[in-house]
C-alpha cells in the first residue's frame, strides 16, 4: 500500500470540513444581513417610501 494515499485522505477529509464551514458562515452571514435589512425596513419604511415615492 501507498502511505501517501492515507494521508491525501485525511488532508481531502480536512478540506471537506473548512469548506462545509466556510459554507455554513456564509449562510448565517446572509440570514443575520437578510433580519437587518428587514428590521431597517420595518423601522424606516414610510422614509424608503417616501423617497421612492418622490417626484422632482
Amino acid at each position: 500500500m501507498n502511505k501517501s494515499g492515507g494521508k491525501q485522505k485525511k488532508h481531502s477529509k480536512g478540506q471537506v470540513f473548512a469548506e462545509y464551514i466556510s459554507v455554513v458562515v456564509m449562510a448565517f452571514a446572509i440570514v443575520l444581513l437578510l433580519f437587518f435589512l428587514l428590521a431597517v425596513f420595518a423601522e424606516y419604511n414610510w422614509r424608503m417610501t417616501a423617497l421612492l415615492g418622490w417626484e422632482p
